[in-house]
């Protein structure tokens, strides 16, 4: 997913995981290094989004990783380059 720092963003987790949560079984989302997702990274289980309402300055590109039944996903979010505004 690409967005821009200061401006938010949400991303469905892949549709297997989904109907995993779905189903009962726990999503653990962590930083890649299996830490906590930042404060500012939120997860809701029950619709299976990753979302954030402001990405501070200098946080991007940041991944993070889902497990589910042994099943790990990466998922990366990224900066969107800026335009020039000459074209």
């Amino acid at each position: 997913n690409m967005t821009s720092s200061g401006a938010g963003f949400s991303a469905l987790l892949p549709a297997s995981f989904a109907s995993s949560a779905a189903g009962g079984d726990e999503v653990r989302i962590t930083s890649i290094d299996g830490q906590p997702l930042p404060s500012w990274l939120h997860y809701d289980a029950r619709q299976g989004v990753m979302s954030a309402d402001a990405v501070p300055r200098g946080a991007l590109p940041w991944q993070q990783v889902a497990t589910v039944n042994g099943k790990r996903v990466v998922i990366a979010v990224a900066e969107r380059p800026q335009l020039s505004s000459g074209n």
